[in-house]
């Protein structure tokens, strides 16, 4: 429904809102499809208030240097009505009280990952997340929200789900489906290359995601073998992939001119790289590079300095004549220099990418 969300710059605009689960996505309004942002409902930090004579939801978050949400509705009743509705949500992230968490998994600059039991079967596993916010800036709170919420719009066998979020006042905790075996990037780091068909089956049921994020108008922005988790077979052989880490991922509006220079260089793409406007194209470069460095275990524009990788990626031609690539059918050369245009424009499309692919997967 509608509500009016107090801008940055004091006025407060009509927005179409829609509650999904824990997170409240806004449109322009009703008939657009791609959200112009979201916010997360911590439990407890949410309030009824009058501003102004008008009547008003505080959406409130941990700690006093974060910036306070403010809806108005058209009457106290249509405004005790989204009370409710958010207030039930909000109440249903406190995730932790179902969950026991034992061992640690792994440890990072704000982060610790445990394993945890669910408390009425333990048979039930789950990887919590425990992120350190007490020095947290806005956007660094932002950042993981922002992934946390996109998530909860994602439901793909290939990307790990949430279960909740429970935020208190110093610590954020993500509870998600728990992913066993590792990082690609170690996978094939073992044996410093995989070989053509293994490869080309793990960057199939990537482009396969790459291809869903884009019917959510999603872009991922940062995909890279260490966002990419694995799960093997009894035999020790990769089963499945999960693409990871949404902290950079966006929905893309065409109204909006997408200039942000994020991502990892050696994966970015040149336009990224140029603060040139981009779009959903540069998942595909990703998907490229990605291929290349599985087939011959090193990035095509690589460095120990970031100046060289910058003007390699942007100005050098793509190497295809790696002796490890002279060997591979040509389809597949093909493909990497029509995944890795400089161009955006003259990049495949992931639809291209998958239909090009299809004599790969025969080889």
């Amino acid at each position: 429904g509608v509500l009016r969300k107090k801008s940055t710059k004091g006025g407060a605009k009509k927005r179409y809102f829609y509650l999904k689960g824990s997170v409240m996505y806004y449109y322009i309004d009703s008939k657009t499809d791609v959200p112009r942002g979201l916010m997360y409902l911590p439990a407890k930090l949410i309030k009824k208030d009058v501003i102004g004579g008008k009547h008003a939801i505080v959406v409130y978050s941990c700690g006093d240097v974060f910036e306070h949400k403010k809806l108005f509705a058209a009457n106290e009743h249509e405004r005790d009505q989204w009370f409710d509705a958010m207030l039930k949500a909000a109440k249903n992230t406190d995730v932790m009280q179902r969950f026991n968490m034992k061992e640690t998994l792994g440890v990072g600059k704000y982060s610790t990952v445990r394993k945890a039991y669910l408390k009425s079967d333990v048979t039930q596993t789950a990887a919590v997340k425990i992120i350190s916010t007490k020095n947290f800036t806005e956007n660094e709170r932002e950042y993981i929200l922002n992934e946390m919420s996109i998530l909860k719009a994602i439901n793909h066998p290939s990307v790990p789900k949430v279960f909740g979020v429970h935020e208190t006042p110093e610590r954020l905790y993500i509870v998600m489906e728990l992913i066993k075996d590792g990082e690609l990037f170690d996978y094939f780091a073992e044996s410093r290359r995989l070989q053509l068909n293994e490869a080309s089956r793990i960057v199939h049921k990537l482009m396969n995601i790459v291809k869903y994020l884009k019917e959510l108008k999603i872009m991922h922005r940062d995909l890279k073998c260490e966002n990419i988790l694995i799960s093997k077979n009894g035999k020790g052989k990769l089963k499945n992939i999960y693409l990871i880490d949404f902290g950079l991922s966006r929905f893309l509006d065409s109204r909006d001119k997408v200039t942000n220079k994020l991502g990892t260089l050696g994966y970015c793409a040149p336009e990224v790289i140029l603060k040139e406007a981009y779009n959903e194209s540069v998942d595909v470069w990703g998907v490229g590079i990605i291929y290349y460095l599985l087939i011959t275990g090193k990035l095509p524009f690589d460095s120990k300095y970031d100046s060289e990788i910058i003007d390699k990626t942007v100005k050098k031609p793509l190497p295809l004549d790696d002796k490890i690539l002279e060997e591979v059918d040509s389809s597949v050369t093909k493909f990497l220099d029509r995944a890795l245009q400089k161009k955006a424009s003259d990049r495949m499309t992931i639809e291209e990418c998958l239909n090009a692919f299809s004599p790969i997967l025969e080889l």
